[in-house]
């Protein structure tokens, strides 16, 4: 039983929010770079 959720969960997406957070590489941004990624993200939510 959880063996198939284990499978199941797997092989769902991540959503795309969780996505660009993991992807991003704040040290590396600029003060107008990371305003414009947080007005992006808040999209996605």
């Amino acid at each position: 039983m959880f063996d198939q959720r284990a499978v199941v969960m797997e092989k769902a997406e991540e959503h795309p929010l969780l996505q660009a957070l993991r992807e991003l590489q704040p040290d590396e941004m600029s003060p107008k770079e990371a305003l414009e990624t947080m007005y992006r993200l808040k999209r996605l939510v």
